[in-house]
This record gives structure tokens, C-alpha cells and sequence, in this order.
């Protein structure tokens, strides 16, 4: 009995024992964290070969330092300049912008004197006249031009500026052909005269406007001419313009035009002839009237010839007796 117990617990020795011995006896396997640890030990020293830097292998690390890298110098090629340079004048400092924009005021303000313009207060930007003509937008002025007036008798005369294209003038009903002139500078304020002798001129002056793109700007006078013969009418416009901070005024003329007229009394005779031959056939007309009534009734025939006729016929002078 005690045997076969211990015969068993050598088989249970044996089963325990056995796979020690022949894992033991067989080689190791490396161990997935091993051969991990060792390919990236072959790249960090392939990694050493390739920029000559140094690799540390610690306990499951590994710490490469590289060297620093070479400093970049570009090679810039020399280029000759098309135009040789002028010498540096080391005797003289470069003109500073404050310098270069006070001699251009004072250039401007010259420059205006010569136009007449005198600024008296240097505060603000030189304005210069010139420049600011040239700048002025231009437009077209319409205006009727009469050839013949009659004496006694007024006319209109209307001036237009055209400021913009499509903008149209009505002349219905004045006297005279259309003129125009293109191209004419105006300003934003404007004033147009009409001046003529032997002419009653109404409104009479300058007559101011101001001038937009919106519509066109309109000017009329009534015409009365005072005595006959051949005459002139004069048409003057001119752009006022204000400069600098003084606000100086300039004048400019934009239009200046002669309409030359010939004025007759013939007309106005025939008129006033005309006049009277109405009222002489007026007169003939009642006279004709009051003829034929007289003669139709017998009372007012005789009270006409015991009266009237009378008093009409001449006296005869009284015979003396012998």
C-alpha cells in the first residue's frame, strides 16, 4: 500500500519537473521589448554613421545629439549698374523733405505773385493758381443771337451752360439763331453780364450763379433798344474762383461775345401807320352809319338841315338897299 502511494507521487514529481528541465535546457527567446530595444539601437547608430553625431543608449532610452548644422552664405553675384552713379558729395548734408516742401511753397507762392495773387498768411498749402485753371471742368454755352430789332419794341435774350452731357436748352419762341460754344472752362460760382448802348437792359449788372452737374444753369434779359441804327450787345461770363487760405478771389473770363444788331424805326412806323388807317376807316364806317340813318328818317333830316347845315353853310353878306 505505502508503494503504490509512493510510486504515485513520483509520476506527480515527474509531470512537475519535466517541462523545467526542457524549457531550460532549450535556447531563449528574445522577448518583444528586446527586439524592439534593439532595432531602434540599429537605426539610432545607423542614424550616428549618417550625420557623424553621437547616440546614448540608456536603460530602455536611447538620446541622440546631433551636431549643429552648417551656416548658409549665399554667394550674391555682382551686377554692374546701367547707369554709372554720380559721386557722393560728403561736403554738403542731403536735403531733408521738410527742406524740399518749404522751396516748394515758396516756388507756388512766386509763382501766384506773378498772377497778382499776394498771400499774406503762410498757414495752410500754397494753392496754385495755374494748376487750378487748368484743373476747371468745361461745359457749352447756348445762347439766341438776334439780327434785328425794332425801335421801342423789347426782345429776351437767354444764355445757357451746359455743365454735363444730355442736358438739353429750350429757345422756343425768342428771336434770332441758336449759337454755341464748346468747350468752355466755369467754375462752381458764376456770373454773366449783358451790356450794350442805346439799349434798356433788364436786369441790369452782373447776375450770379451757381453752378452744378445736376441741370444747367440759365441766365434771360428783356432788350429794349432806344434809338435806331446799327448796334452791339455784348455778352461777358466769367468764373470766380477763391485760392488759398485767404481765400483770395480770382476772376476768369470763360465767354465773351458781340451780337451786333440793326435797329429800325420802319417797322414801328408802319405799325403806327397801320393804327391810323384803322381808326380813319372807323371814322368813315360811323360817318357812312349816321349819313344813311339821317336820310331814312324825315325828323332828324330836317332837324340836321335846319341845324347842322346851317351852321355849316356860309353867310352870305346882306344887300344894301339904294
Amino acid at each position: 500500500m505505502n508503494t503504490r502511494r509512493l510510486f504515485i507521487l513520483l509520476i506527480a514529481l515527474s509531470a512537475i519537473l519535466l517541462p523545467l528541465v526542457v524549457v531550460g535546457t532549450w535556447p531563449k527567446s528574445p522577448a518583444p521589448h528586446d527586439a524592439q530595444s534593439k532595432q531602434i539601437q540599429a537605426s539610432a547608430v545607423e542614424r550616428e554613421k549618417e550625420v557623424n553625431g553621437s547616440v546614448q543608449i540608456g536603460n530602455g532610452s536611447v538620446q541622440i545629439s546631433l551636431p549643429p548644422l552648417p551656416r548658409y552664405e549665399p554667394k550674391l553675384s555682382r551686377m554692374e549698374p546701367a547707369l554709372p552713379l554720380p559721386p557722393l558729395n560728403t561736403g554738403s548734408p542731403l536735403p531733408s523733405v521738410s527742406d524740399t516742401t518749404s522751396a516748394d511753397e515758396s516756388d507756388c507762392r512766386a509763382r501766384n505773385a506773378e498772377m497778382g495773387i499776394i498771400e499774406t498768411s503762410s498757414t495752410g498749402p500754397c494753392i496754385e493758381l495755374g494748376k487750378v485753371i487748368n484743373n476747371l471742368k468745361h461745359g457749352s454755352y447756348k445762347f439766341n443771337k438776334p439780327s434785328v430789332a425794332i425801335l421801342e419794341e423789347s426782345f429776351r435774350l437767354r444764355l445757357v451752360l451746359l455743365t454735363a452731357e444730355g442736358q438739353e436748352a429750350d429757345f422756343n419762341g425768342l428771336p434770332g439763331k441758336v449759337e454755341t460754344r464748346d468747350n468752355k472752362p466755369f467754375a462752381q460760382f458764376v456770373e454773366a453780364t449783358l451790356t450794350g448802348e442805346d439799349f434798356e437792359i433788364s436786369p441790369a449788372g452782373a447776375q450770379a450763379r451757381t453752378a452744378t452737374i445736376a441741370k444747367p444753369v440759365e441766365w434771360e434779359w428783356r432788350v429794349k433798344p432806344t434809338s435806331s441804327g446799327k448796334k452791339s450787345l455784348t455778352v461777358d461770363v466769367a468764373a470766380n474762383i477763391q485760392i488759398g487760405p485767404n481765400k483770395n478771389r480770382v476772376q476768369i473770363t470763360t465767354l465773351h461775345e458781340s451780337i451786333e444788331i440793326q435797329v429800325t424805326a420802319f417797322q414801328r412806323l408802319q405799325s403806327y401807320l397801320a393804327g391810323v388807317n384803322g381808326m380813319i376807316a372807323a371814322v368813315t364806317a360811323a360817318l357812312t352809319s349816321i349819313a344813311g340813318l339821317i336820310g331814312f328818317v324825315p325828323k332828324i333830316r330836317q332837324f340836321f338841315k335846319d341845324n347842322v347845315l346851317t351852321l355849316l353853310r356860309p353867310k352870305r353878306p346882306k344887300r344894301r338897299r339904294a
